[in-house]
């Protein structure tokens, strides 16, 4: 595989396998095949959904309020999507890990996991929906902005909670133990203005092979974490650049801006389907925009409008972290652990090292291996100190 090399750079670490890049790109192909798979066929599920008329049937059987018959819709609506879709979820999310022996989880365990996701997620999202045929009914011009409003405000308030409420359920988390490691990070965080405290390890090991590491929550509950998987593999100039990088988000604000980031773009989409909703509703035989029955095309018209969005997602995610690379390199004047902990996180992760122009725009958060090593190349190529 051809890597980034700058000219005249002093004793380059060495870059990712080739065996493990050569899995990570069938790994990636797969994974890329079954997802574009699973969502025709879950489009596929809503279309026919509407066309046999399970919307209108079971909002006519329905009795009650506006809301409660959307979230009636919304439940049979979503069963038909998951049991199309299912298989998919189960090989993407199960079977492609364990293959490429990326998880060490049983499928006893990995359905308990998505049974837990779903009882935390679908409260949540059949209170959308209730809230969003209120607002179709009591205010049809202006919806979109309460629903943008309501989004907004849940999306701040699941960044509070993440990491005190919801990352426990799922992750068992602890706080950095004392040793030469801690000594480190701490240091490293007191030099850079941080507040002591504040690290945490989440324990991975038990699920996957592969590891992470994030900044998350606002406030009192912000927390940087960091996989076991990271802590007893790497070594100590790696970890510290690791940690570099979530500092950067955290003294760069990053999580709140992008939080607002995301209100605007949920903003932007509402917006496009406003008018969308009203242009269709009534063509489709529609009682009025607040029918549950049209259900199904409403959630097809804001899931085409999402992936639209998508890669503006993506972009500003990607130079968020590119940011948050850059600030590693500055504050620990290390480019060689720098771009050998990268080596070994996309080896580790079976993560492409040089994925495919297209996907890098569609699905990549961060910017991939090539481009991120092309900037600890630049510093170790620069004149005097780092």
């Amino acid at each position: 595989m051809a890597e980034t090399v700058i000219a005249g750079t002093p004793e380059l670490p060495p870059g990712p396998d080739p065996e493990r890049q050569a899995a990570a790109q069938r790994y990636g192909r797969l994974q890329r095949r079954a997802y574009l798979l699973e969502l025709l066929t879950g489009a596929g599920a809503a279309l026919a959904w509407w066309l046999a008329g399970g919307g209108r049937a079971v909002a006519e059987a329905t009795p009650g309020p506006t809301p409660a018959v959307a979230v009636v819709a919304a439940l049979a609506l979503g069963g038909a999507y998951a049991l199309a879709t299912v298989p998919f979820d189960w090989y993407r999310g199960h079977l492609l890990p364990r293959r490429f022996k990326l998880s060490v989880q049983p499928l006893r365990g990995w359905l308990a996991q998505r049974a837990k996701a779903a009882a935390v997620a679908g409260p949540l999202g059949l209170g959308v929906v209730a809230f969003t045929y209120w607002a179709l009914g009591a205010f049809p011009n202006y919806w979109w902005l309460m629903v943008a409003a309501l989004l907004f405000g849940a999306s701040v308030l699941l960044t509070v909670l993440s990491p005190v409420l919801l990352m426990p359920l799922f992750f068992r988390m602890t706080p950095l133990p004392e040793g030469a490691v801690r000594r480190r990070l701490l240091d490293l965080a007191e030099r850079l203005g941080m507040p002591a405290g504040g690290v945490y390890v989440i324990h991975l090991g038990a699920r996957t092979t592969a590891t992470n590491a994030a900044v998350m929550g606002l406030g009192r509950t912000r927390r940087i974490v960091l996989g076991d998987t990271l802590l007893d593999r790497y070594t100590m100039e790696e970890i510290e650049a690791v940690m570099a990088h979530e500092l950067g988000h955290h003294l760069r604000g990053d999580i709140p801006r992008s939080v607002a980031f995301q209100g605007a773009l949920a903003l932007a989409s509402l917006g496009l389907l406003h008018p969308a909703w009203r242009g269709v509703a009534k063509p489709l035989g529609l009682e009025g925009l607040d029918d549950p029955a049209g259900l199904p095309v409403l959630a097809l018209l804001s899931g085409g409008l999402g992936l639209l969005l998508s890669p503006l997602e993506k972009g500003y995610n990607r130079w968020v972290e590119a940011a948050a690379d850059r600030f590693a390199l500055r504050c620990t004047g290390e480019p060689r652990a720098f771009i050998s902990m990268l080596a070994r996180l996309h080896d580790q992760n079976l993560s492409e090292a040089r994925p495919p122009r297209w996907a890098e725009l569609l699905f990549w958060d961060h910017p991939p291996y090539y481009r991120r090593v092309a900037e600890g190349q630049r510093q170790l190529a620069a004149p005097g100190p780092a």
